[in-house]
């Protein structure tokens, strides 16, 4: 079975919601909020298999109208069937004497899981337990509950309560692996198929409460305190569908449908993606044909037909002389080809070739030069590209060409690269949004050494041998480079320190960006693995190798500023005193677990710690 998938980006603005100039690139993997296997999940992976239930997810923060300064404000999500109201808080304190005390007003408030209750022994284990408190034995409430509940006192159970994606090493995705909880790897699900008893449930993400029997491609969206200009907006997707054709040799086109079955929003960005999925049945691991994929404007159809004209439009390289061979045997994958100087343009959303084989961009990385053109009136004339037909195993994507004078191209995620083109008079109709580039894999077998060689890694590709007789520039293949844990902890705290310095900072390092991304995504999914196994040796060294990298840029990280930044996170002033510390914003998590570490390997490093946060409690 072969799962095909569609993504598309647009802009939150009332009445209806454009497409977004820069689309959102698909994601092989969960991305976690600062890159922290053991927090919450900011983007999931859009590596799964058609959902039987549609999710709705939303991330970001709660704002106050025009900016204001308030203690307390409703947040709104209505989509489809999900109307959901949190409760969103400033930092609240239950005292010792039994009084409730409100912290510092907000103009906006996070919404991620850290900010709910929850706890290690609850289906929200990031949140706030209900024993946490300050070191004056006070109580700290969650800043997100459900609407209208009241608290009599310190010990009253707390319900967690969110927008965002559930992690699937938390509890209530764990429980539906069943017997294969202690042995599932979560990013190793599409290796082989799924066994007939899999509940395919773990795949959705969304809180059970936001999780919907279908979503259209007109959807309706009400959003109210969840976006940074509009208090109250009302919006609906602009109707775009994408139609998917699968050709194969000596057979009829056949239609694929593709349906939605994910709704992911960005508050702070002020965008949402929606995402298309289907399924066709393959013949064999290796089958010749391809995929094409295109982007339909409401009330249009574009047919076979219509694929046929544009395809011959596109030039002689788009399709290759004879069928191929698209998949490859199992146990010894060979990346496709293309036909270097082959490219084609288009203005907006390009295709998405066949899931689960292809390996999509890693967490943290900068879309390349070419990867996303920006968008075209919607009358212009779009060319549509293809996707190869089988089996493309992860960490073995093709390169796409370019014509000689254009930058080398990004190695492809599930999307394909694109560059944008001038606007021009629409033809006759259907004009439609496609699928942008194309390759084809070569039909002649591997030799020797293509086949023995390892699969590369998601930031680099195969280019085809016939490159100089098609004009294309010779390109210098990458070379493999391998970084530990501590290495890629290290190089990520220094760029958390100077983000501006990056190119200085990998430079120094010997390591080029896409290989430093897909090696520290590759890391951080092995933490994830680990957290979901009950153990954190990975994390604890990841920790200790990026506290140590600030501790050498910046001097030594005292139990007096721990003591400074515990008592900010209380109060509501972290992000000013990490500034003032000289400390990246996203280093608190990892400085509380090392000096967490510390104090229970050495009873004089607790007593010094406790000391100093009774001093700065008294501040």
């Amino acid at each position: 079975m072969l799962t095909i998938a569609c993504k598309a980006t647009f802009d939150l603005r009332p009445g209806e919601c454009p497409l977004a100039s820069a689309q959102e690139p698909v994601h092989a993997a969960d991305r976690y909020w600062r890159d922290d296997p053991a927090g919450s999940v900011q983007m999931p992976s859009d590596l799964v298999p058609p959902r039987v239930r549609a999710d709705v997810t939303l991330v970001g923060h709660a704002y106050a109208p025009r900016g204001e300064r308030v203690r307390v404000l409703d947040a709104r999500l209505c989509v489809g069937d999900v109307d959901k109201r949190i409760e969103v808080h400033a930092d609240r304190v239950f005292k010792q004497t039994g009084l409730l005390e409100a912290g510092t007003p907000f103009s906006k408030m996070s919404l991620r899981w850290e900010c709910a209750a929850g706890g290690l022994d609850t289906w929200n284990p990031v949140g706030r337990p209900p024993r946490e408190g300050s070191v004056r034995g006070e109580r700290i409430l969650p800043n997100l509950q459900r609407p209208g509940v009241l608290f009599t006192g310190p010990d009253d159970p707390i319900e967690p309560v969110g927008f965002g994606p559930i992690a699937p090493g938390w509890p209530d995705r764990v429980r539906k692996l069943g017997r294969r909880a202690g042995s599932w790897a979560v990013n190793e699900w599409h290796r082989q198929p799924l066994p007939a008893d899999f509940d395919v449930n773990f795949f959705n993400v969304a809180p059970p409460d936001q999780q919907v029997a279908g979503l259209l491609d007109e959807q309706r969206i009400r959003l109210e305190h969840l976006h940074p200009e509009y208090t109250h907006l009302d919006t609906r997707l602009p109707g775009l569908r994408p139609r998917a054709y699968v050709e194969r040799p000596d057979e009829t086109p056949q239609v694929v449908p593709l349906i939605p079955d994910a709704l992911w929003i960005d508050t702070d960005r002020g965008i949402c993606t929606l995402t298309w999925r289907g399924q066709v049945s393959l013949y064999g691991p290796e089958e010749a044909g391809s995929v094409f994929v295109a982007l339909e404007r409401r009330g249009e159809t574009v047919s076979w037909a219509d694929v046929q004209r544009l395809a011959a439009g596109a030039g002689p390289t788009w399709r290759g002389a004879s069928s191929e061979h698209i998949g490859a045997p199992a146990s010894r994958p060979t990346p496709p080809r293309s036909a270097p100087g082959d490219t084609l343009t288009g203005d907006l959303v390009p295709s998405k070739p066949a899931l689960p084989f292809q390996a999509g961009e890693p967490p943290s990385s900068q879309r390349p030069h070419g990867s996303l053109g920006a968008p075209g009136p919607l009358g212009a004339p779009l060319p549509l590209g293809a996707a190869p037909l089988g089996a493309i195993p992860l960490g073995a994507s093709p390169r796409l060409g370019l014509g000689a004078g254009r930058p080398p191209a990004p190695t492809p995620s599930i999307s394909a690269p694109v560059t944008s083109t001038p606007a021009v008079e629409p033809p006759a109709p259907p004009p439609m949004i496609g699928p942008l580039a194309s390759w084809e894999q070569s039909s002649s077998p591997p030799s020797e050494t293509e086949a023995t060689a390892p699969a590369s890694d998601p930031g680099s590709s195969t280019e085809s041998e016939s490159s100089a007789s098609l004009g294309a520039p010779e390109l210098a293949q990458p070379v493999e480079v391998s970084l530990s844990v501590e290495q890629c902890a290290s190089i990520a705290a220094r760029l958390d320190h100077r983000p501006a310095e990056r190119d200085t900072i990998l430079e120094v390092e010997g390591v080029a960006l896409a290989t430093w991304e897909s090696m520290h995504a590759r890391r951080l999914a092995e933490i994830q693995e680990e957290l979901r196994r009950g153990k954190k040796l990975v994390l604890s060294a990841y920790d200790k190798a990026y506290v140590a990298a600030l501790e050498a840029k910046r001097g030594p990280i005292s139990a007096h500023d721990y003591a400074r930044l515990v008592i900010a996170a209380e109060r509501g002033t972290l992000e000013e005193s990490l500034a003032a510390l000289d400390l990246p914003e996203g280093a608190m998590m990892r400085l509380r677990r090392v000096w967490l570490a510390r104090t229970v390997a050495d009873p004089r490093v607790a007593a010094e710690v406790r000391g100093a946060l009774q001093k700065a409690s008294e501040d």
